[in-house]
């Protein structure tokens, strides 16, 4: 099982995230679980996942090849970070909604990845999100400045 932990304090933010994946018994792997985007003195962002690792890597192509593609909308261009958990959150549920319809499966959790994004835009307060399976998420506050997921 994969464990990712991110805190927000006066100073700035840390992201710990392990690389462990187990597909079974006899098939242990690793694989990255937290990515960083970007613009230099500009933007900083880093996602990390729990979950399903198809779901998390499609999730994770899917934003970078958006910005690969310089469309429109996308990390490197939106105004703000709650902007960005949103577009993270859609981008989960349609490759979630693509994959349950593929596999013609109706089973709730087989697809589901949580991400927590955090980072800051310039001239924005520094912040985290926690994007739940469903698309939707929360802010890290003053009063609980981190989260976990795993």
């Amino acid at each position: 099982m994969t464990y990712c932990a991110a805190i927000r304090l006066k100073e700035g933010m840390v992201f710990a995230s392990d690389t462990r994946t187990n597909a079974g018994v006899d098939h242990i792997s690793t694989f990255r679980k937290l990515y960083q985007y970007g613009v230099e003195g500009e933007r900083f962002m880093i996602l990390q996942t729990a979950g399903s690792l198809a779901t998390s890597q499609a999730v994770f192509n899917k934003l970078q090849n958006d910005i690969d593609q310089r469309l429109e909308s996308n990390l490197n261009t939106v105004a703000t970070l709650f902007d960005a958990a949103q577009m993270v959150g859609e981008c989960m549920r349609n490759i979630m909604n693509h994959a349950k319809a593929v596999a013609n499966a109706d089973v709730d959790g087989a697809f589901t990845s949580s991400f927590m994004l955090g980072g800051q835009i310039k001239g924005q307060p520094p912040e985290l999100y926690l994007i739940y399976p469903e698309g939707n998420c929360i802010k890290a506050t003053e009063d609980t400045p981190f989260f976990s997921i795993g």
